[in-house]
């Protein structure tokens, strides 16, 4: 009886534990999953000619929220709260980022799917569920604030780009 009330209390200790460090392990796969995601979001607007503002909010979104998030959930009182904020703000960030690409098929599909994989991985049930309002929220700003140019043909180019999140980011999901 002591063995087994020893394991469980042990046990609920390491979910928490687990819990608590939420934006630890997210860290290294957000910032992973947003520098590649850029990757084919770069392309596209190259391809586009898009303008500054475009190419800012892109690289902030790839490049910067990924160590904002880390820092934002390391300095909460409740990280594993603050974390499932990070990761819905991950989601309408990557939706935002479709209305600057004129909703280029490929990359567009890309980017909303691995996203919700992303939360489903997690493991915290319904996020990504909790994820979409914010995300077609998103999308709509940005489609609003962009003009909702559509063209939805993917380079050659583009679909190369889009190779390395497809691959190396789900392969270090799954491992993780």
């Amino acid at each position: 009886m002591g063995d087994h009330g020893n394991r469980q209390a042990r046990d609920g200790l390491d979910a928490a534990t687990r819990l608590g460090d939420l934006y630890r392990r997210t860290y290294r796969l957000r910032t992973l999953g947003m520098g590649l995601g850029l990757l084919p979001v770069a392309m596209v607007l190259q391809e586009r000619e898009a303008g500054i503002v475009a190419w800012t909010w892109a690289f902030s979104c790839g490049l910067v929220w990924p160590h904002l998030a880390h820092w934002l959930a390391a300095r909460s009182r409740d990280s594993y709260r603050a974390e499932l904020q990070n990761l819905v703000i991950d989601s309408a960030l990557a939706a935002s980022l479709v209305p600057l690409m004129h909703f280029s098929l490929l990359p567009s599909v890309m980017l909303v799917s691995v996203t919700t994989a992303d939360k489903i991985s997690t493991g915290v049930r319904g996020l990504w569920r909790r994820s979409l309002l914010p995300m077609l929220a998103a999308l709509l700003v940005s489609g609003l604030l962009n003009g909702f140019r559509v063209d939805i043909t993917t380079s050659m180019n583009t679909l190369l780009a889009c190779l390395p999140i497809m691959v190396i980011h789900t392969l270090a999901v799954s491992a993780s």
